[in-house]
């Protein structure tokens, strides 16, 4: 079934990215992705928790897109590919999130750039966070988007 012929369920939960700080340094830039239910029922996300390289912070189906001032690209964490998917179908774990609840996910964005750096350098930098899944049995599915979410990193 195509993703286009799947019900999405964006009605059920809300993808929140934020931190507590509008501020940090370059060695520690963080922030929070809140997985919310705002359905009346408990939800479950799908999760490949022992996919070869996956990383136990971020959901598996989880995308994280920061860019510059300048526009440019510089971290980026992709979600999975079709293929990635066909070739670990039996290895689909669930997270439970009751009525009203969140799950949540602290991220180090030094740990997705790109370009050879280590640390973001100090600027503006705006974050977008997805969560984009079609597959597994009696779960969320959809393309969630989070609103875009301003930090500054200084030195």
């Amino acid at each position: 079934m195509a993703s286009g012929q799947v019900k999405q369920d964006t009605d059920k939960m809300r993808l929140i990215v934020k931190s507590d700080r509008k501020k940090f340094p370059n060695d520690h830039p963080f922030i929070v992705i809140e997985f919310k239910n705002i359905s009346n029922n408990t939800i479950r996300l799908a999760e490949f928790d022992d996919y070869p390289g996956s990383c136990l912070d971020v959901l598996f189906f989880t995308s994280i897109i920061v860019h510059n001032e300048k526009g440019r690209f510089v971290a980026i964490k992709q979600g999975p590919g079709k293929i990635d998917i066909i070739e670990y179908p039996s290895r689909t774990t669930y997270i439970e999130v009751s009525k009203g609840k969140s799950c949540r996910r602290i991220i180090n964005l030094n740990d997705y750039l790109r370009h050879g750096k280590s640390k973001l350098e100090p600027g503006l930098y705006r974050i977008n966070v997805n969560y984009v899944n079609w597959y597994g049995g009696e779960c969320i599915k959809g393309a969630f988007h989070s609103s875009e979410l301003l930090l500054r990193v200084e030195k």
